[in-house]
């Protein structure tokens, strides 16, 4: 992460007549009196960021500059439709180099993690090399004395993971289950895979992981994952009573649903001829 983006960036709007006031809100020449947010200047000049009279490379570091600045998400969303797009050049190793820095930042804003949760981790077609890029392949990396830039970002990539595959998030896993200050990041992200929609995790693997942590069960969370990773449950969405202390709902045959009275099977998606 390059705080020279930031200034750069601050620079480019001031520019354009747009200023942060004291109080953190902005103000535009363009519309003198009204005080604006953070993610409405975003919303009004990301779009111009890729234009046609700026290089990617240019480009891609004002956009990480407006990222730092605003910590919009709507900046980030530029950065990925340019990216999608062959005619852009963005370099894709550039992009990467931006998501896997924010991370690693001593404070870090929200905008990197919800769009790699979001956009990167939620996509089931990139989200493994999405992974890959930001967290898998750095993870024989870590061990107790790796620089403190690696294990801040293994500490919050985990956490808006949960929707990356199993198999591929595993291996990241178990190398910071080893460095003891990380663990109660794992712990954390363990939970984000039982609850995302589109997670899912190997029960008896979590569980192993889980165990071998070595942390005292109420550590952070209740003991409820450990519970249903014992069960055998991967999702809570799938089992959702697995995941809490409140008893499942009491089935019954009668009443509106599927199986009617006297336990008979209703095909409520055909119509009545």
């Amino acid at each position: 992460m390059d705080g020279q983006e930031k200034e750069d960036a601050r620079r480019r709007l001031a520019g354009e007549g747009v200023t942060e006031r004291d109080d953190g809100t902005w103000a535009d020449a363009t519309c003198p009196g009204r005080r604006l947010t953070a993610a409405e200047v975003a919303v009004a000049r990301a779009e111009d960021v890729f234009g046609e009279e700026s290089e990617p490379p240019e480009a891609l570091r004002l956009a990480f500059g407006l990222v730092d600045l605003l910590d919009a998400y709507r900046v980030t969303g530029e950065i990925r439709f340019a990216l999608a797009d062959p005619d852009d050049g963005l370099p894709a190793e550039a992009v990467w180099d931006g998501y896997r820095g924010r991370p690693e930042a001593p404070t870090a804003g929200e905008t990197v993690p919800c769009s790699l949760r979001v956009d990167g981790f939620e996509d089931r077609g990139p989200s493994a090399a999405a992974f890959e890029e930001v967290l898998g392949r750095d993870a024989t990396r870590l061990r107790e004395d790796a620089p403190a830039p690696l294990p801040r970002r293994a500490r919050r990539v985990p956490e808006v993971s949960g929707a990356v595959p199993w198999p591929v998030q595993l291996p990241a896993y178990r190398a910071a289950a080893a460095v003891s200050a990380l663990r109660p990041a794992v712990f954390r992200g363990l939970p984000d895979g039982c609850h995302a929609v589109y997670g899912g995790l190997d029960p008896a693997a979590a569980l192993d992981l889980l165990t071998a942590l070595g942390l005292p069960p109420d550590t952070e969370h209740p003991p409820a994952p450990r519970r249903a990773l014992a069960a055998g449950h991967a999702n809570h969405h799938r089992a959702p009573h697995a995941w809490t202390d409140e008893p499942a709902p009491a089935r019954t045959n009668a009443g509106p649903g599927p199986v009617g009275a006297g336990g008979t099977l209703r095909r409520p998606w055909r119509r009545s001829r």
